[in-house]
């Protein structure tokens, strides 16, 4: 059975970290103030796409057996999931919105 660590090699190596790199500044833009103008409310918008990106090098990482990457990328996406799945799963109700015991 062929070692599946010498898929892609060094270049794949490379890819995977470069792609580490940039994902993380762009988790972060999520703690600048919002009331700034300019391209980081873009930036901010970008944080759950970042999340779906880092969970693919996660998979892409442990697959082929590149486990100092996989446990870095793993970290982001337990912080990228802190962040972003509050938003998406918010529990607000509108004022005079019937409950179910009315």
């Amino acid at each position: 059975m062929p070692n599946v660590k010498q898929f892609g090699g060094r270049l794949l190596t490379a890819h995977l970290w470069v792609g580490f790199v940039a994902a993380v500044p762009l988790v972060g833009v999520r703690q600048v103030d919002s009331s700034v103008s300019g391209l980081f409310p873009v930036l901010q918008s970008l944080v759950p796409l970042t999340g779906v990106v880092v969970a693919v090098l996660v998979v892409i990482a442990a697959v082929t057996s590149r486990w100092r990457l996989t446990v870095a990328t793993g970290a982001l996406l337990a912080v990228c999931a802190t962040i972003g799945v509050p938003s998406v799963l918010g529990h607000t109700v509108a004022p005079g919105a019937m409950t179910w015991w009315s």
